[in-house]
């Protein structure tokens, strides 16, 4: 949509030229394999748990007793 009107030299939009344009990019990239990627990415939810934990930096250590003041 957008595309057509840069073609024809149109640089603005009304509002009632917006929506579609809106709306047939949003069908376009909405996509699951998309939304997916993009939480990946931003490592926002583990889909694979197994990558998560195996890029963990951990170390285990056992706290030293604390000593009573008497």
């Amino acid at each position: 949509e957008i595309e057509q009107l840069i073609r024809r030299s149109i640089t603005h939009i009304s509002k009632t030229e917006f929506f579609p344009a809106f709306y047939a990019a949003f069908q376009l990239t909405m996509t699951k394999s998309n939304i997916k990627g993009g939480f990946r990415g931003a490592r926002l939810a583990p889909f694979n748990s197994e990558v998560v934990i195996s890029k963990l930096d951990m170390q285990l250590w056992t706290p030293t007793p604390v000593e009573e003041v008497a």
